[in-house]
């Protein structure tokens, strides 16, 4: 696994867009990390957040560490550009507008069980809107791997709709788990549970 990507609403409380993953193994992991907001217009999608705030969250002990935050990509565009070309992402047009961005952070992470929450930046041009999150493997034969993705967000229908997106490299199959959770939610505290959720996998093929 590769390349791992949610697409949902993005809004404040508890309707912020999250995406938890998981890195196994032994050696440091290299992740590109992006919230598109501005890039899902260039792209044809209609009511996307203005300007995504990315923060990036590791549970220590009980206490969430917040290991990186960002609103504007170009503040580091020397080192996620060239690795946007690497990976074989889309490539994010500059703005001069605090209205109007997308984010972007480049980390190096051990092991272990990591959050990244999108919330529209306190400068967007909207506080409710659809936003993008994507993590990209740098460093695929590195000995570790991504294993594990879960997204929470707010779930409606159309434009509005839950998306995660998955790459599997390699010449063989990976046999994957894939699962829509909503009454189990309230187990964990959740009030506003998707009652019936439902799920369909796709396969892009040749476009």
């Amino acid at each position: 696994i590769v390349n791992l990507s949610t697409r949902g609403i993005v809004s404040t409380g508890d309707d912020v867009l999250i995406a938890g993953f998981v890195i196994s193994g032994t050696a440091p992991k290299k992740l590109l990390i992006l919230a598109s907001g501005l890039n899902l217009s260039r792209l044809g999608v209609t009511g996307e957040i203005g300007r995504p705030r990315l923060t990036l969250v590791q549970n220590v002990n009980g206490v969430n560490v917040t290991l990186a935050t960002n609103s504007d990509w170009q503040t580091n565009a020397a080192e996620i550009t060239p690795l946007v070309t690497q990976v074989g992402a889309q490539h994010f047009a500059a703005s001069t507008d605090p209205a109007h961005g997308d984010a972007g952070v480049v980390v190096t992470l051990p092991a272990g069980v990591y959050t990244v929450v999108v919330s529209p930046d306190a400068s967007s041009a909207n506080q409710d809107g659809v936003g993008l999150i994507e993590l990209y493997d740098v460093t695929p034969t590195d000995g570790s791997r991504l294993v594990n993705i879960s997204s929470r967000g707010r779930i409606e229908t159309g434009a509005r709709q839950m998306i995660v997106g998955v790459v599997v490299n390699g010449s063989g199959h990976e046999r994957l788990m894939v699962r829509a959770v909503g009454p189990g939610l309230e187990r964990l505290g959740v009030t506003r549970f998707l009652a019936n959720p439902s799920q369909t996998i796709f396969r892009n093929v040749g476009g």
